[in-house]
């Protein structure tokens, strides 16, 4: 009896042990079940991130000469050291990251060169789920203005824009917001692009008035379409306003006043010069401490390539006419120093033979340096594109032509500092910003899967003017350097070498 009992127990014991057993084992199979799931989870959003997500950039480095040591070209990619007339530098070293799911993208691009750290676009586009024909875009990205503008730099068969658009698009970003229309590539209509934005109108800096600017662009590609020909037209419109402080102290203390193109009397000679003169007509209804002055532009761009057997062709236009209104920054002095401005209240005469003499940026302005004389001109220019393809390679041969006139009404001899009249010296208020510029490059860009070398000379060309050569003797200012002044073509042409990697 007592060892039935024995027996009965050791097989109760023995029973809750296997069922604890197999229970442990259990439970330690379920958490390994669940770390395999957490892990497979885990890969499956990092896998589903990397395929949203697009990692692509390029860098360009490049050697570039000169015809003469510390020549302006500020359009060429910076303006030379006061003693060097050839270089090594790296242009743009571009790493963009963008990330793209359901109906939004996420986009940062960064730039890294010798010069340091910029960050380039930063914006978020949403588009809508139904028709997919309209995007909502937000941040810091492109203005939709004309062509070359948003040209990619990877792309562009020359170094850099054409002059003009460098000047009235400094930085080519603006902080903003945009609404563009598009139908999709399946559309009959998808020939079609709308785009329109209100933007701080100040590139990248701090907003300096409480005017929005409104840019758009209309483009219509391909209609009809054809194997043998692709071809495209667009028009472009910017309304935008700069603030200009006439008495910022209220007190009539720094006063700072408008200046527009008006006739003069004639001279001693019988001759009529072209002048800026103050106006006052903003004044009229009494002292004004701040008066929005308006920057208008107009633009249209065409482009056409045939494919033809021995390689395509492609031409390409735009051309840009409006008005320019331009802050003179240094508030205290009455000097232009074109390393700030090319225009103040002296007439141009005296200016830097080592910074490029162009009219100031107003998208560029600092707001404390706001408070200066403002001068308003028409400006117009174009560039001009013929690209040839070798064959059916990729290898080009490329001739580009372009102007740029920031006062129209005015040309060569008209632009000098003063005019005779009854034995006077009369300022004309003209200067070194009044000059017109033409630029006729050619060159060849030759490409090997990623990498293309690009070899490219431009002839830089100026108006002759009146503004005669400059020594600092005439200032007693030794911040200025000697310059042989617009009397004469300066020697400015520039040759570049440059080596792309795009990835």
């Amino acid at each position: 009896m007592k060892l039935s009992i024995r027996f009965t127990l050791f097989l109760v014991f023995a029973f809750m042990l296997q069922s604890r057993t197999f229970s442990q084992k259990s439970v330690q199979n379920n958490s390994q079940s669940d770390t395999t799931r957490l892990e497979t989870n885990s890969q499956t959003k990092m896998k589903n991130f990397l395929n949203h997500l697009k990692i692509s950039g390029y860098i360009q480095t490049q050697f570039q000469w000169t015809d003469s040591a510390g020549a302006p070209a500020y359009y060429s990619g910076g303006d030379f050291g006061l003693y060097s007339n050839n270089r090594f530098m790296i242009r743009r070293g571009r790493l963009s990251l963008a990330y793209e799911a359901n109906i939004a993208k996420a986009a940062f691009q960064f730039d890294m060169t010798e010069k340091g750290f910029a960050l380039k676009d930063a914006y978020i586009a949403v588009c809508e789920p139904f028709l997919k024909a309209f995007t909502l875009t937000t941040g810091l990205f492109y203005k939709p203005f004309g062509y070359e503008l948003s040209y990619s730099s990877s792309l562009r068969e020359s170094p850099e824009r054409a002059r003009i658009i460098q000047t009235i698009f400094p930085m080519e970003r603006d902080l903003g917001v945009s609404l563009t229309f598009n139908m999709p590539e399946t559309s009959v209509f998808h020939f079609l692009k709308i785009q329109a934005g209100i933007f701080n109108g100040n590139a990248i800096n701090t907003e300096i008035d409480q005017f929005k600017d409104l840019c758009a662009r209309i483009q219509i590609s391909n209609p009809v379409k054809s194997s043998f020909v692709d071809y495209s037209v667009g028009l472009s419109y910017y309304n935008g306003k700069y603030n200009h402080i006439y008495d910022f102290d209220g007190k009539n203390n720094h006063l700072r006043y408008i200046y527009t193109m008006q006739n003069s009397l004639p001279d001693s000679n019988g001759v009529t010069s072209m002048i800026f003169d103050k106006d006052t007509s903003y004044m009229k209804k009494g002292r004004r401490e701040c008066t929005p002055i308006k920057r208008e532009y107009f633009g249209g761009d065409a482009q056409i390539s045939f494919n033809f057997p021995f390689g395509k062709t492609t031409l390409r236009a735009e051309y840009i006419f409006g008005t320019q209104p331009a802050p003179f920054d240094d508030k205290e002095s009455i000097y232009a120093r074109t390393s700030e401005s090319s225009v103040g209240m002296y007439p141009g005469y005296y200016f830097s033979g080592y910074t490029n003499p162009t009219v100031v940026r107003p998208g560029m302005v600092k707001p404390s340096l706001k408070y200066t004389n403002t001068y308003i001109r028409k400006f117009n220019g174009a560039c001009f594109y013929f690209i040839q393809n070798i064959w059916k390679t990729r290898h080009q041969i490329v001739v580009k032509y372009e102007w740029y006139d920031p006062n129209t009404a005015v040309s060569g001899k008209d632009v000098k500092p003063f005019y005779i009249q009854g034995g006077s010296n009369i300022a004309t208020n003209l200067s070194a910003g009044d000059i017109k510029y033409s630029t006729l490059g050619f060159g060849l860009n030759l490409f090997y899967k990623e990498i293309m070398l690009m070899i490219y000379y431009e002839i830089v060309k100026n108006e002759i003017t009146d503004i005669g050569p400059f020594d600092d003797s005439q200032l007693n200012d030794n911040n200025f350097f000697p310059s042989s002044g617009f009397s004469k073509n300066v020697k400015d042409n520039v040759l570049t070498i440059r080596l792309q990697y795009k990835f």
